[in-house]
């Protein structure tokens, strides 16, 4: 199931970071990113991990709150935030893994090891 969530986006100003702080009112959560971009992504990726603990869990998934009740302050702004909760053993590195022809998953796969310097025997090169 997708989720649909409004996320509060917060122009960071300050001396050792600028970026964006992004706050999910109805998760308690927030998260940060280098550029309005990597503020999207990491919102993103931020709702599908909450979504799937709150699922794995059997915990109650909140409404989502409408976005023209939320009180923006500042420079903030709102924007709604896709995301659906990840099947379980998937891990949260292919989002869309059932619509992922194998041999991009495969390629996926093998530089996502590759690049998490996983020994090399985990990445053996089977069809």
């Amino acid at each position: 199931m997708r989720y649909v969530y409004p996320a509060i986006f917060i122009p960071l100003n300050e001396e050792n970071f600028k970026g964006y702080g992004v706050e999910f009112p109805d998760l308690d959560t927030a998260t940060e990113g280098l550029d309005l971009y990597d503020a999207l992504y990491m919102a993103a990726d931020l709702l599908s991990d909450v979504l799937t603990d709150l699922e794995d869990d059997g915990e109650e998934i909140p409404t989502p709150t409408d976005i023209r009740k939320l009180q923006l302050e500042g420079d903030a702004f709102a924007s709604l935030i896709r995301a659906e909760p990840i099947p379980i053993g998937t891990g949260n590195i292919l989002p869309n893994w059932r619509r992922c022809p194998r041999t991009k998953l495969k390629k996926m796969m093998t530089t996502i090891i590759s690049a998490n310097g996983l020994p090399r025997e985990f990445s053996s090169k089977r069809e």
